[in-house]
């Protein structure tokens, strides 16, 4: 473990160096620390001189559950198709045919695909300034927030990998499942559209009521995560101590599930990670047609 310890170290180490030496990229870093600056500062001073009435927060809370549940459903459902992968093809190339036990060598992984997500995460600061002066979001909310979306990418990424190494090979047990993963969507899109019909109306106001439900924050994982943030923002005692009790034990039990589900993920993980390193590597060399997905339906009369 020291020596995967070192190399997650020389990792950040090298990235760190590349920055200073590539002009380019240090270039990008200090333009986009610069707005990112600008965005804080500016929002800041334009409070300080006016005074205004902010919007409900509840409407945030809606659009905040629609961006996690739309990223954790892209993420999960890719464990139906290639799988998602929480390594590169140096790991492949360099660790997998290395002396490790693959539960450690699953650790690094997980340690290193929090790292990226952290990083990923920083374009939610340029919503700020706008959030700031709708509904009087601080700097430290924004922080919070950007915790949250983390957090559901890293736990959809980690179902997505486990659901991949169980149905690879058995399709029933794919259908289950995804009637299983889909089905409190849909009851919770049904749920909406029975509250709009009653009220004979589809505005955004019953969308923000049953988006920051008692429903609602019972989601799976979504959900549970954007109740913890409901809780932050709304400076609910309960809603944090309950969200982050459940958000806690989802975490861990994600994790303990892939090491126990199935230890021998190496041949999966092979296969996706090398589908996804020639498709990246196709688009970004303008071969469209390798970039495309592998698996395409044709059905009985071809496509």
């Amino acid at each position: 473990m020291r020596a995967l310890t070192y190399l997650l170290l020389i990792k950040i180490k090298n990235g760190l160096i590349q920055f200073v030496k590539s002009p380019v990229k240090l270039i990008y870093t200090i333009f986009m620390v610069a707005c990112l600056t600008i965005v804080l500062i500016s929002s800041s001073a334009t409070n300080a001189h006016m005074t205004q009435e902010y919007l409900n927060r509840e409407y945030l809370i809606g659009g905040i559950l629609a961006v996690y549940a739309l990223i954790f459903y892209l993420t999960v459902n890719s464990g139906f198709n290639t799988g998602a992968t929480i390594f590169k093809m140096p790991d492949i190339n360099l660790l997998f045919v290395s002396p490790y036990h693959p539960r450690t060598l699953l650790i690094y992984g997980v340690i290193q695909q929090l790292g990226t997500l952290l990083i990923s995460g920083v374009f939610l600061v340029f919503q700020y300034a706008w959030l700031n002066d709708a509904f009087g979001v601080t700097p430290i909310d924004m922080l919070f927030i950007m915790i949250g979306y983390v957090l559901v990418i890293f736990v959809a990424q980690l179902l997505s990998m486990i659901i991949y190494c169980v149905t690879n090979d058995n399709d029933v047990l794919k259908k289950i499942l995804k009637v299983v993963v889909y089905l409190p969507i849909l009851a919770f899109v049904a749920y909406y559209l029975i509250i709009a019909l009653l009220n004979d109306s589809l505005s955004v106001q019953i969308l923000a009521d049953v988006g920051s439900s008692k429903v609602a924050v019972w989601l799976p994982v979504f959900g549970w995560i954007t109740n913890l943030i409901k809780g932050i923002l709304l400076s609910d005692a309960i809603a944090i101590a309950i969200g982050g009790v459940v958000t806690v034990v989802t975490v861990v039990v994600v994790i303990v599930l892939l090491f126990v589900v199935r230890m021998d993920y190496y041949e999966d993980v092979l296969q996706t990670t090398e589908a996804t390193y020639a498709a990246v590597t196709a688009a970004k060399e303008g071969r469209v047609q390798e970039a495309a997905p592998r698996n395409v339906k044709k059905g009985k009369l071809g496509i």
